[in-house]
């Protein structure tokens, strides 16, 4: 089987959803996401944004479908595991 060389950055558009740390920006290549909590114990603030240089940057890459396909499918079982 002939295994296919990806880019490095190949899958991280989005941020490690299983291990966010509170207080503590958590970046993918494009997304990135915050929760800030007051006083260390109730959740006070949820952020995302997305950074539209790099979704530009992603977007004229000639592996931007598959890559986003895969970063989607990484996020969505990572989703899964969280809710569990």
């Amino acid at each position: 089987m002939n295994q296919t060389q990806h880019r490095e950055c190949f899958g991280t558009m989005f941020p490690d959803v299983l291990h966010i740390e509170n207080d503590r920006q958590q970046r993918g290549k494009v997304f990135s996401l915050l929760l800030e909590r007051a006083g260390g114990m109730i959740r006070c603030n949820r952020e995302v944004a997305g950074d539209m240089e790099q979704w530009d940057h992603c977007r004229k890459c000639p592996e931007f479908d598959d890559c986003y396909q895969f970063s989607m499918a990484k996020l969505l079982l990572a989703s899964a595991i969280v809710t569990e």
